[in-house]
């Protein structure tokens, strides 16, 4: 485990890298929080132990959240150019192979509108909404409807069914525009965060397969 500080406009973000065991070089998982979550939650520390016997995982806090600069609310619609920050970083590292992103919430969001830009080699997204509907935030204001019927990274789209803040529908409408290869898994009983430790494992797992499969 490495704690690795770079740059995204000019603010000073900060990520830990989680070499994958026994190997020297494999794929990534890029881990991307929601709105008020950031990299040290429990939900990334334990995606991070379980994924590293078979991937390296990045995950880093975005602009103005955990350890990172910035202000989570002025430099919000700057996300975006975090995790380009946090992707382009990482495809110079001689041990990294292809990479994948994970995103949770408005992470999710985020890992769609990226993999349309980069290229990504897969993509889950847990609690993901297809908008972020604010008028305040117009450089993310952008329909992920649009993005991912053009993106050609699989995606694997996990919601819960008790999901409290970002309705299940818009689960549904992301996988009914996606491509191909692509699953929905709704998770019976699950809110937004997977704060029940039973939902939150069969997230992991589900998101653990479909890297193994397509990563």
């Amino acid at each position: 485990m490495r704690r690795i500080e770079f740059f995204s406009q000019k603010r000073r973000l900060v990520g830990v890298f989680h070499q994958v065991k026994n190997k020297e070089k494999a794929p990534l998982v890029i881990t991307c929080h929601g709105l008020e979550s950031y990299k040290d939650s429990d939900k990334y520390l334990q995606i991070a132990e379980r994924f590293t016997n078979d991937f390296s995982v990045f995950r880093f806090d975005f602009s103005g959240c955990g350890e990172s600069e910035g202000d989570p609310i002025k430099n919000l619609p700057n996300r975006i150019y975090d995790l380009m920050a946090a992707i382009d970083l990482m495809k110079k590292k001689p041990y990294v192979d292809r990479i994948g992103l994970l995103g949770s919430s408005m992470g999710g969001y985020l890992s769609i509108i990226a993999a349309d830009k980069e290229n990504i080699s897969a993509v889950v997204t847990w609690s993901a909404p297809y908008i972020i509907d604010d008028e305040t935030l117009p450089s993310i204001n952008i329909d992920a409807r649009d993005v991912i019927k053009r993106i050609k990274s699989p995606i694997l789209i996990i919601h819960g069914d008790k999901d409290e803040i970002v309705p299940l529908e818009h689960a549904i409408k992301l996988y009914n525009h996606a491509n191909q290869p692509k699953e929905l898994k709704i998770i019976k009983g699950a809110d937004h965060r997977f704060l029940n430790p039973v939902n939150r494992e069969e997230a992991i797992n589900l998101s653990l397969e479909w890297f193994k499969r397509y990563l």
